[in-house]
Formats: structure tokens, C-alpha cells, sequence
């Protein structure tokens, strides 16, 4: 025996054994058991085995229902986790619209300043070529008004 451990310990799967170094002893079954007469009990009545079955009947049809729930709730679920994979891909589908969208406003909202800025740079010049025309419409009127005072008057008056 310590020579099979030996083989077990040195990597062996297997260690043969004859029946006989195991010392197996023939199985001996009790002749009260095997009778015909003691398969039955003898203390059950109609009414017992009536009471028997529908408890049987109403066991079955509980497991039925049980069994018919869970297949239900089953299916349930399957749906339910078809929906919720379809929300999850819809929700990555509008969180890359969101950022396509967000890069396109940046992108407008450095248009539009870029086009602000000209435009106030644009509103800065018009406003300094008004200011010089206004000095240049005073000047050139005043040296009008001096211009005229300084006419002689024409002789045909």
C-alpha cells in the first residue's frame, strides 16, 4: 500500500489495485426487504390515496404555474434586455451627434467672432471716415463762407 502511495506521489494517475489486496466484502441485502408482501402499505384507504393524488394534481399544476411564470418572466427579460441594448446603442448614436454638433458650434462660434470683430473693426473705420468727411464738410464750408466774403461783388449789380 505505501509502495502505491509512493506511485501516486511520483505522478502516477493510476494505481492498480488487485480486489484481492483490498480485502472487498460481498454486499448482503436484507431478504425482508426484497418481499413483494412489504412494497405496499396496507394502512392506506380510498380516501388516503384520493387525498394523495389531488395533492399530487395540485402540486403539478403549482409547478406548472411556476414553471409557465418563469418561462414568462424569462422572456420578459429577454426583451427587456433587447430594449435596453437598443437605448444603449441609441444613446451612444446621440452622444456622437452631440459631439459632432458641439465641434460645429465651436467651429461657429469662432466664425461668428472672427466676423464680429470685423465688423466692429469695419464700424471703427466707417466711423473715422465720417468724423474726417464732417471736419472736411466744415472746412470746406467755411472756406466757402470766406471765399464768398471774399469775392468782389460783380460790377453788373
Amino acid at each position: 500500500m505505501t509502495n502505491n502511495i509512493k506511485k501516486i506521489l511520483d505522478g502516477e494517475e493510476f494505481v492498480i489495485v488487485p480486489p484481492e489486496e483490498l480485502n472487498l466484502e460481498e454486499q448482503k441485502l436484507n431478504p425482508l426487504l426484497m418481499s413483494d408482501d412489504e412494497l405496499y402499505d396496507e394502512d392506506l384507504d380510498g380516501e388516503t390515496v384520493k387525498a394523495l393524488s389531488h395533492a399530487l394534481e395540485l402540486d403539478y399544476i403549482e409547478k406548472w404555474k411556476v414553471f409557465a411564470q418563469m418561462k414568462l418572466l424569462e422572456r420578459n427579460f429577454a426583451t427587456a434586455e433587447q430594449a435596453r441594448l437598443a437605448l444603449r446603442d441609441q444613446l451612444v448614436t446621440a452622444n456622437a451627434n452631440v459631439q459632432v454638433l458641439l465641434r460645429n458650434y465651436e467651429e461657429k462660434k469662432i466664425g461668428l467672432n472672427y466676423e464680429l470683430k470685423e465688423k466692429l473693426k469695419a464700424k471703427e473705420e466707417v466711423k473715422k471716415l465720417r468724423a474726417e468727411l464732417r471736419s472736411l464738410k466744415k472746412g470746406s464750408a467755411s472756406s466757402t463762407k470766406n471765399s464768398a466774403k471774399n469775392k468782389p461783388e460783380p460790377d453788373n449789380a
